[in-house]
């Protein structure tokens, strides 16, 4: 028959073993975490020059500006200028190749894209009846 101090000590040993089991579980998960984020950061593949360009002219820029960014990272190793490695190029590009004066400023171009602002859908059918006016005369 056990006396109350075993007992006593039977139940601390095992909440102590529950608890280092606990202890274990979780640094396993955070491990299980650092190996996941180690994963993602080296997933990165860069993208072709023609996907750059494509990406370029798609949002209404020029495809000169897409080969010189793609030129300019693709040379750096697909790390920016502050050396940090480039994980989201699209973002990348957003945030630093896409500004106003790279912008195609032919509205046919912007016609064939689709990417035609409410003003300038309006301007242009003004335009279409001011012509079509001027064929009646």
């Amino acid at each position: 028959m056990e006396t109350k101090i075993e007992t006593t000590l039977k139940t601390v040993e095992t909440k102590l073993k529950t608890s280092e089991t606990n202890k274990n579980d979780k640094n396993d998960k955070n491990e299980i975490m650092k190996e996941k984020k180690k994963i993602k950061k080296k997933s990165f593949s860069p993208p072709t020059q023609s996907e750059v360009c494509k990406y370029f002219s798609e949002n209404g820029y020029k495809k000169e500006i897409g080969d010189k960014a793609f030129s300019f990272y693709n040379i750096a190793g697909w790390k920016d200028s502050r050396g940090n490695q480039v994980n989201n190029w699209k973002q990348k590009m957003i945030s630093v190749w896409f500004k106003e004066e790279n912008k195609i400023n032919n509205i046919n171009q912007k016609i064939n894209n689709r990417n035609l602002t409410r003003s300038e859908q309006n301007a242009m059918e003004c335009q279409k009846f001011i012509e079509g006016a001027g064929n009646e005369k």
